[in-house]
């Protein structure tokens, strides 16, 4: 087997991880353990933003906040007072934030779940008491809300949506927050007596002030571990928790003639509905039938030469609550294979048939997902979903008539997750997924996965050990194994050093993603950071990474490392430098299984400057340029976001990246002097990509606002001096008509996504979506900016205008 490369360096950063707890204890502090008591609500409480109902009177405010921003340990400039309060229904906190100058308080609209870019005050709640997992609320000074999961201690989901209440007022003394969080939003196990953990987050954003009431100090590993408590809440009890959510949708298609569109326009009225169940005062049981993702935007358009499959984050909203639960180190669950687009192939008769209509996905009959966490300490997960069989619509144009061909089976889809607690705030866990399609053999996948916390949460040792049964006709058994040590606490150091490795029949996609199987993987990295005030900055901090990989047969695929370097400066502003070296290797995939090819060493370079994000007009710029392959590459990316007004923010994300003279396959032909082998073709390839996304965003109301997103798109390439690999490490000369296709392109595309959202009652909400889409082709190779980017307004459109109403039923 090839020896490691960079054994030194891996050596030494083992020896960091063996050191002492000792070594370290001064940068460990434990947060202060503090406790708020909440007091029964004997009256009823308005929501209006005033503190004026007579429960808050009897409840004593607390304080005691500390700065965490800008200068850690300090104490606040302004001072904050907190009331809690319960009753049968739901907790309610009392927020007053005293501010000397109240006429500066930046209170902001933005859509739901950004509240971030104003002052405001983020509650955190683990009813659980677990140390582990929770929920964020958090409203800010013009009383747009967030809220999201909390998981793994540290980890954080905000696509999770609750319905809970919230009001602010400003006053002459600074600003207050009304916040009521009903019980039938929140999970947690019966009792008679409850202890809870909590901690409170206030920004001042002009001053860029964080102030925690738990201080969680820069370099403490953990989150929700390290809570205060809420004591004296009794005689409360779980609701049910039974919610429907039925929806009524509409929609109108025009497009030009095409298989999807035979008629040129087509309309679909549609309903369906999402049920969540609370079976126990833990578990929650989601079902969906007949859903709709209509108001979901688009995947980016993206330009992938590689062998690898494209991976695209999950956007739909019943797949995304809850997701974390089934997060595993080797992702052996990647939602977006439910609902998948049809991967068959159909008969066109000798060519005597033409497509007709291609469904552009697979329908969802129904899914359904329990989630939720026993009195013991265990994490339940259980995925299962139903997708219809597909079809093609063809017409013979010899006989003249039409016909369908399936081109995705029925198919049934599970998933079952555990994952238990166990001491020191650590946990193992296990995963089990199954893909059954009719007239298939199922695919299975099962693993153990588990992740250690030691010394305080300043060390973590995470891994998993998964195995995979798949095939048709020949069934094969794979085995994975990853495993990560890592140093993520202390004020100064941290590092981690990983191993992956996976069989040669290990296959996971069937349910899961994974780029590639047979290979091993080692990486490692170290990290200096400084975190306090140090003459003209505010942070620094030092990466040092390197990593090494090679397949089952010895061939070494990379070996690489890279060092970087980031700043922020006393004006608030980032920036950030790096290089990196990759050595030369073998590439086992390029020829697709036709033998391996040698790359060369190259370098590369990156530097990037990010603004103050306070301002009006922020933005960073990003370069990176050096060596491709055997060619060369560079890119510029800029982000710009613009705030017209408080309720009006747009964001502008152009990027251009252009390679030159790198080596890429082209195609496997036949050697005539041997016609059981064949010859890989390669050529010099010439390539220039453009990207440019815009968002806008236009907040009426905290319940009332309008999206816009659009991605305009556009790729080229061109080959030249084409050749042939006769060996690893050597190009030949081709022969003569032995390649005579053109494989150059040049694809442009735009999307447009506008959705105005209207949350009319908690819950419930109206959608009005328009979405185009444009895609089409220019002159092969033709890397002309101009003429690429009008060209993306010639091509074909599709227009849809949809309206979906739901309504949320609580029982």
């Amino acid at each position: 087997m090839t020896r490691l490369p960079g054994l030194a360096g891996y050596l030494l950063l083992l020896t960091l991880f063996l050191l002492p707890p000792s070594v370290h204890a001064h940068e460990n502090r434990t947060a202060e353990n503090k406790v708020i008591h909440a007091i029964r609500a004997s009256e009823g409480i308005s929501i209006d933003g005033r503190l004026d109902d007579a429960a808050w009177a009897y409840a004593s405010p607390i304080s005691g906040f500390t700065q965490r921003e800008p200068i850690q340990d300090e104490p606040p400039t302004e001072r904050t007072e907190i009331r809690m309060v319960y009753d049968d229904e739901a907790v309610y906190f009392g927020v007053m934030m005293y501010d000397a100058e109240p006429d500066k308080i930046v209170k902001r609209l933005a859509r739901r779940d950004r509240p971030w870019d104003a002052d405001y005050i983020s509650i955190s709640i683990d009813p659980y008491h677990d140390h582990r997992t929770g929920f964020y609320f958090t409203v800010n000074a013009a009383g747009i809300e967030g809220d999201g999961l909390m998981y793994n201690d540290t980890r954080r989901d905000s696509d999770w949506d609750g319905v809970w209440d919230s009001s602010v007022k400003i006053t002459e003394d600074g600003w207050v927050a009304e916040v009521k969080i009903p019980y039938h939003t929140i999970r947690f196990t019966r009792q008679e007596i409850y202890t809870w953990g909590i901690n409170f987050q206030r920004s001042i954003f002009r001053k860029n002030e964080r102030d925690y009431w738990a201080m969680i100090r820069r370099g403490e590993n953990g989150w929700v571990s390290r809570f205060g408590h809420i004591e004296g809440i009794e005689h409360i009890t779980p609701p049910m928790r039974l919610q429907a959510i039925p929806y009524l949708l509409s929609s109108g298609q025009l497009a030009p003639v095409s298989p999807r569109t035979p008629q040129g326009k087509a309309f679909q009225q549609r309903v369906g509905v999402n049920l969540k169940y609370g079976i126990t005062s833990n578990l929650t049981l989601d079902m969906t039938a007949n859903p709709d993702f209509g108001q979901v935007e688009a995947d980016e358009a993206v330009l992938n030469l590689s062998v690898f499959e494209a991976f695209f984050p999950e956007k739909r909203p019943f797949f995304i609550e809850g997701s974390q639960i089934f997060d595993t180190p080797m992702g052996l669950f990647y939602s977006r294979r439910i609902g998948r687009s049809p991967t068959g192939s159909f008969d066109t008769r000798d060519g005597d048939a033409v497509l007709q209509e291609r469904p552009p996905a697979t329908s969802i009959i129904t899914a359904a997902k329990m989630t939720g966490r026993t009195q013991s300490g265990t994490t339940i997960g259980l995925v299962s979903a139903v997708t219809a069989e597909e079809y093609a619509t063809l017409v013979d144009t010899v006989l003249n008539f039409r016909f369908r061909d399936q081109i995705e089976p029925r198919a049934t889809y599970n998933v079952l997750r555990l994952k238990r607690d166990i001491l020191n705030n650590s946990f193992v866990g296990m995963m089990a997924t199954n893909a059954a399609r009719t007239g298939e053999s199922p695919a299975t996948t099962g693993g153990v996965d588990w992740g250690l916390n030691m010394f305080n949460n300043m060390y973590s040792f995470n891994g998993q050990v998964a195995l995979s049964r798949t095939g048709q006709d020949v069934r094969k058994t794979g085995i994975g194994t990853e495993i990560r040590l890592s140093k993520r606490g202390g004020d100064h150091i941290g590092g981690d050093i990983r191993y992956e490795g996976l069989s040669r029949d290990f296959a996971i996609n069937d349910l899961g993603f994974l780029r590639r199987s047979n290979i091993h993987n080692l990486r490692g990295g170290i990290n200096v950071r400084g975190n306090n005030p140090w003459r003209f900055t505010r942070r620094r901090g030092l990466n040092f990474n390197t990593s090494a990989s090679w397949n089952l047969d010895g061939d070494k695929l990379r070996q690489n490392f890279n060092a970087n370097a980031n700043t922020q400066l006393m004006s608030w502003w980032w920036t950030n430098i790096g290089y990196g070296r990759n050595l030369s290797v073998l590439d086992d995939v390029e020829t697709r299984d036709n033998g391996l090819l040698r790359l060369p060493a190259n370098n590369f370079y990156w530097w990037g400057i990010d603004s103050d994000f306070r301002k009006n007009v922020s933005g960073g710029l990003f370069l990176n340029i050096g060596g491709d392959r055997d060619g060369d590459f560079r890119s510029v990316s800029l982000n710009t976001r613009i705030r017209i007004k408080d309720n009006i923010e747009i964001r502008i994300q152009p990027r251009y990246s252009q390679s030159r003279g790198v080596s890429r396959w082209v195609e496997n032909v036949d050697n005539p002097a041997d016609l059981t082998t064949q010859i890989p073709v390669f050529g010099k390839l010439d390539t220039d990509r453009f990207s440019v996304v815009t968002r806008a965003n236009i907040t009426f109301t905290k319940d009332l606002s309008l999206q816009f997103y659009n991605q305009l798109f556009f790729a080229s390439g061109a080959y030249k001096s084409y050749k042939a690999l006769t060996s690893p490490d050597t190009f030949g000369t081709l022969t003569p008509g032995l390649y005579t296709e053109n494989p150059d392109f040049n694809s442009r595309s735009m999307n447009v996504n506008a959705l105005f959202r209207w949350e009319y009652r908690p819950g419930s909400t109206l959608f009005l979506v328009w979405t185009q889409a444009r895609s089409g082709s220019g002159i092969p190779g033709d890397a002309a900016f101009g003429r690429n980017l009008a060209g993306i307004f010639d091509a074909p459109s599709e227009n849809v205008l949809l309206m979906k109403f739901n309504y949320w039923w609580n029982m």
